[in-house]
């Protein structure tokens, strides 16, 4: 397939991507906790020009110093306030845009044809679970795209041959999204066991040169990860409940799970 038609593809799909998420996430452009909290750590990174963010105490519930992984932060604050307030919920599906370039070039590859590409795309664009986790601004879709690099690297390269630029994305994704960090290690791990123990090696590398690069800031996110995996150990059977009806707070001090299994 020659690059023109190629990129002819693309471009055609990304319209079709566009149309098909704008035409479903306009009713969201008023509404996200998730867009005031980035804004309130925007606005207070724009001030201070300093990691952690302090947002003061705002939330019962929330530490006012933001211990969470820096970079989208400080990448969104190159935009302007009032920019981020009116289009705060189209930045995520710009971001995942990358990740259907990313399908778009492994489909290539496997000679998929002009119809099955978009057959893909309208699936990609229109899943409701993606809509859903993306529809508030936050930083789940670059996470998955610096994921989706890494193991776009893992799965069809040696690691001899990316050995040079692999690390990247890795150092990249720690100081960008945790979950996703989260899902590389066990990524890393699953290729020592199975395809050869240098990924464990190279992991070790990734972390320690993560924590070369900000002693203290390493030590306050891995103690942020560690605390993410104890509560949910502890609260895992707890999901599913409703957020006011079952709350400890808000209801009659009950916790309980069963509220979306009534008929």
């Amino acid at each position: 397939m020659g690059t023109f038609f190629f990129i002819t593809e693309i471009s055609l799909n990304l319209l079709l991507f566009f149309l098909i998420r704008f035409w479903n996430i306009n009713k969201f452009a008023g509404v996200g906790c998730d867009s005031f909290n980035m804004l309130l750590n925007v606005e207070a990174f724009k001030k201070k020009k300093r990691f952690p963010v302090n947002i003061g105490n705002i939330f019962m519930l929330e530490n006012s110093k933001q211990w969470y992984p820096p970079l989208y932060v400080a990448f969104i604050s190159i935009f302007s306030i009032n920019f981020i307030k009116k289009n705060h919920h189209i930045i995520n599906h710009l971001f995942d845009s990358i990740n259907l370039i990313l399908f778009l070039f492994i489909c290539n590859d496997n000679s998929f044809s002009f119809e099955q590409k978009i057959i893909l795309t309208c699936i990609y664009a229109s899943s409701i679970g993606i809509i859903n986790e993306f529809h508030s601004l936050n930083v789940r879709p670059i996470g998955l795209v610096i994921f989706n690099f890494s193991i776009f690297g893992l799965l069809f390269f040696e690691l001899n041959e990316i050995i040079y630029w692999i690390w990247i994305p890795g150092v990249i994704l720690f100081y960008t999204h945790k979950f996703s960090f989260q899902a590389l290690i066990y990524v890393y791990l699953i290729f020592s066991i199975f395809v050869d123990i240098k990924y464990f090696l190279f992991l070790l590398f990734i972390i320690s040169l993560s924590f070369l690069i900000w002693p203290e800031g390493f030590i306050k996110l891995s103690k942020a990860h560690f605390n993410i995996l104890l509560f949910w150990k502890k609260n895992w059977n707890k999901k599913g409940s409703h957020i006011i009806r079952e709350s400890i707070f808000y209801n009659d001090k009950k916790t309980r799970n069963g509220f979306y299994d009534q008929k």
